[in-house]
């Protein structure tokens, strides 16, 4: 994988992967093709202190999820294909963002031209380590990934796999689809999917807690091509200090995500819960991988947060 470009798979061959473009001090452009074989993915990206264009040609029975860096934009306006996101992109399944970066997510193969312009603050200019300062950057070859942003939380679980690209503290690393590096949480595996686990966050402060959002692990799917580790029947519950965890939503048969965001809406009759704690405790889990059948986890790439205001 390139480090400008940021073309990663995250199913074999290519079927689907991601675009995440790093931004570098005093590198205004990249370009590269990707061979694959599904055929060549040709991307290319420009940049000044307010204005970032991506183009991507998508080769046919692929997916992929196209990360547009907003890093140090206050407010920007969005086009992709001459399309606002408000009014739907035709061929993009979902769109989200987070601080660092807005997402289009399970995009059809083709072609998606994306303009980003800053409407508040500008684009970063610090530096990348090992990366020269010039313009293009044609030939991908594999480095090491931006470092993530980990937020100031506490997080516990029921059970931890720590390894293999999961752990406890990837779950909160601000990368919302898995890669190599960072696949996200995964508890232990059971052999029932009746098994009870649970994960918990601690803010370290009172808030007010709009949503919660359960991004998938991306890099696997079941035997039936879905999307694995998710859970199916959960409740989440909400503390305050050292008191008792309160139950404020409670889910039975969510639907299979195939691969896109989940979010929970926590609003209630007496408006959002305020709390210094959040636990989801699972009650029925996810399917298991393709590749390791009967093992049944909790799987996230990331856990999302929202705060009232």
């Amino acid at each position: 994988t390139g480090y400008l470009l940021g073309v990663e798979p995250t199913e074999f061959a290519y079927e689907n992967y991601t675009i995440m473009p790093v931004i570098c001090q005093k590198v205004n452009q990249a370009k590269g093709i990707v061979p694959t074989k599904k055929g060549d993915i040709v991307t290319s990206w420009t940049r000044d202190k307010t204005k970032f264009t991506h183009h991507l040609v998508s080769p046919p029975e692929t997916r992929v999820t196209i990360a547009l860096p907003v890093e140090g934009l206050e407010a920007y306006s969005v086009t992709v294909n001459g399309q606002r996101p408000e009014d739907g992109i035709k061929g993009v399944g979902q769109i989200d963002s987070d601080e660092r970066y807005l997402y289009l997510r399970d995009a059809e193969p083709g072609t998606y031209s994306s303009v980003i312009t800053a409407e508040k603050g500008s684009y970063a200019t610090s530096p990348a380590k090992g990366v020269a300062s010039k313009g293009q950057h044609t030939k991908q070859k594999p480095s090491k990934q931006k470092p993530s942003k980990q937020k100031p939380w506490r997080l516990n679980a029921a059970s931890s796999h720590e390894g293999g690209g999961f752990g406890l503290k990837k779950a909160i690393d601000d990368r919302t689809t898995s890669r190599r590096s960072s696949k996200g949480y995964s508890s232990d595996a059971s052999t029932s999917a009746d098994s009870k686990t649970w994960l918990e966050v601690d803010f370290r402060e009172q808030k007010a807690i709009k949503t919660i959002t359960l991004y998938p692990r991306t890099d696997a799917k079941s035997d039936s091509g879905m999307t694995v580790g998710f859970p199916v029947d959960l409740s989440v519950s909400v503390k305050k200090g050292n008191g008792a965890y309160t139950v404020v939503k409670k889910l039975t048969d969510i639907p299979n995500p195939k691969g896109k965001p989940y979010t929970i809406d926590l609003y209630t009759v007496v408006g959002y819960p305020e709390g210094t704690s959040l636990r989801i405790d699972v009650t029925k889990r996810g399917l298991p991988a393709a590749d390791d059948p009967g093992a049944y986890r909790l799987q996230l790439a990331e856990l999302g947060v929202k705060f009232a205001e």
